[in-house]
């Protein structure tokens, strides 16, 4: 019989997990990093980060027709495009970092690109983090991003007490999310639930 006391869903719950604890960090790139000012650019643009996402996993079905009945095997899986929200720094040096990748991979008005796959991908790590800050498990690790939309800036006088922010939208090939899911080196998952 089900338990309808508040006591094991505290049990169970043990606080939550936060939405607004997190950290993204883009953790290999092949464009020159500019110099920013109070630590590297990794460290400060993972603090600039104001939204993202755990990324979906999404399974196609395919039916298959069988007198009458509709038979669901699973079919290919499929990544969505993955985005992010970033604040602007004082001197939009991020901004101006997804700016030079972008150019890298397809000049704006060389139209001319590099074909070097190590200055064309990255890679983007996401981590949970629990109340007292501390990572929760491994990260969700997006493999072969790049980023293919840098979002416009709205500008307005009518923005009154607001921080500019832009949205950078990744294309990548895979994610992962160890030991739940296969890692570019494994063949086989061992289950991390116990």
């Amino acid at each position: 019989m089900p338990s309808l006391t508040i006591d094991k869903l505290k049990q169970a719950l043990r606080g939550g997990v936060r939405s607004n604890l997190f950290q993204i960090t883009i953790v290999k790139v092949g464009v020159n990093v500019p110099d920013v000012p109070g630590g590297d650019l990794g460290e400060n643009l993972s603090i600039l980060i104001r939204a993202g996402q755990i990324p979906a996993s999404t399974v196609g079905s395919i039916e298959v027709p069988f007198r009458g009945l509709r038979y669901k095997v699973p079919g290919d899986r499929t990544f969505d495009p993955w985005t992010m929200t970033v604040y602007n720094d004082p001197d939009m040096q991020f901004r101006g970092f997804f700016e030079q990748w972008s150019n890298n991979m397809k000049g704006l008005a060389s139209n001319t690109g590099q074909l070097d796959p190590t200055t064309l991908y990255g890679a983007i790590e996401i981590r949970q983090l629990n109340n007292q800050g501390e990572i929760i498990g491994q990260p969700w690790t997006l493999y072969s991003c790049w980023p293919s939309d840098v979002s416009a800036i709205d500008l307005s006088a009518d923005n009154e007490n607001t921080v500019s922010d832009f949205t950078v939208t990744w294309q990548y090939q895979y994610w992962t999310h160890q030991p739940y899911t296969d890692g570019p080196n494994a063949d086989t998952v061992t289950s991390g639930i116990s």
